[in-house]
This record gives structure tokens, sequence and C-alpha cells, in this order.
């Protein structure tokens, strides 16, 4: 499994394919870091900005992103961007 460097505060974009082929993506700031113990995987807690794309089946990444809400990620699924970024 590889880690992508991230640090609390970054942006990045999170982004995987589902298992049908959807995508999922979204850009989300960095709150919290750290290994989740049972087996040591690196999470970070995310809140989300923008949706991309959200194929999740229930507009998890819309809903996060409209509420700016948050939720624990696995970060080997995200890739840290520049901070001036603009995604509105």
């Amino acid at each position: 499994m590889k880690e992508n460097r991230i640090s609390i505060g970054d942006i990045a974009v999170y982004t995987f394919t589902t298992h049908e082929g959807g995508l999922c993506e979204a850009i989300v700031e960095i709150l919290e870091l750290k290994t989740q113990k049972h087996d040591n995987r690196p999470i970070a807690k995310v809140r989300f900005i923008k949706s991309v794309s959200d194929n999740t089946g229930n507009h998890l990444f819309d809903y996060l992103a409209q509420t700016g809400g948050s939720m624990w990620a696995s970060r080997e699924y995200l890739h840290s961007i520049n901070k001036e970024y603009k995604y509105g």
C-alpha cells in the first residue's frame, strides 16, 4: 500500500474507483492524521470542500461537500495538491 505525503491543513484530491468502475473524486482538507490500531493502515480525517464525481451509490460525496462534513479516509487515496488550487 502506497502512502502519499500529506500534512494537516493540506488541500488534497480524494479519488478512487468503485468495484463497478465508477469514479469517486472530491477536493478535501486534511484535518487529522493517524494510523488504525487494528491493521496499521494510515488514515486521515478529511473535510469535503467539493464533490467532483460521486458514484458512491448514495451521494455521500455530494452530501458531505454540501454540508462541509468530514469522514476518515485511507491515505492511499489522498493526493496533495497546491493550496492555491481553485476549486470553486
